[in-house]
């Protein structure tokens, strides 16, 4: 079996892009024309819903990684990092779960009666996981600087648009909501479009990163990655 890294890039990236231009169009209809049917295409293809087909889209993604860093983790079997890459793989797994039924959401009351309703944090669930990727960090900070150095630095960009998207522009849109308290408001899903849409990319960055580092760093006998 064969699997070009530019190729299943390039897939992963077009349906990234085809994803993105259905939810613009689906947002044209119902709110631009406000068209009643389009409420049902919306349900179906909005980037920022849950149980949609790009909710999907992304819980695969996160799947898919969470796989690559077991089979990582099995192949190093014996060596020094090898527990660090199943860590991250139930780590990925666990977010794939989570996209999938939106759990980080029910931390929002939990936080809110801790905090109150504060327009700075009005996702609440925000604070729990910024305290949760400082650990994160402490935690894989040494096996980070061990890996080669283009590994570590796509791990690097991946991570970086990724919670950028994730954990950045929810704050943001989080105050915004606090202001409008309109789903609708065109700013508003423009944050959201740019959120998912950097998400989805993060994790194709960080895909292509994994599926190099087995290429150049790893010895296959099944799969042949070129």
């Amino acid at each position: 079996m064969r699997i070009s890294v530019d190729w299943l890039t390039r897939v992963l990236v077009w349906i990234t892009i085809f994803l993105v231009g259905i939810h613009l169009i689906v947002l044209f209809l119902s709110l631009g024309l406000g068209l009643p049917q389009a409420e049902k295409l919306a349900k179906l293809f909005h980037l920022n819903g849950e149980q949609t087909i790009p909710a999907y889209y992304s819980t695969f993604l996160l799947l898919l990684s969470a796989i690559l860093l077991l089979m990582i983790g099995n192949l190093t079997h014996g060596e020094r990092l090898s527990t660090k890459w199943k860590w991250l793989s139930v780590i990925f797994l666990a977010l794939s779960i989570d996209e999938m039924v939106a759990l980080h959401e029910r931390l929002i009351p939990v936080v809110r009666s801790l905090i109150g309703v504060n327009p700075y944090f009005y996702w609440g669930w925000v604070i729990p996981a910024a305290v949760a990727l400082a650990l994160f960090g402490l935690v894989f900070f040494k096996f980070w600087r061990s890996l080669p150095p283009e590994t570590a630095r796509g791990m690097m960009w991946a991570g970086i648009v990724f919670i950028s998207g994730a954990l950045g522009l929810e704050f943001f849109e989080g105050m915004l909501f606090f202001r409008v308290r309109n789903y609708g408001d065109l700013w508003l899903q423009s944050l959201f479009l740019l959120e998912e849409s950097m998400e989805m990319l993060g994790i194709i960055m960080f895909i292509r990163t994994l599926l190099k580092y087995m290429k150049n760093h790893l010895s296959l006998i099944e799969i042949r990655i070129e």
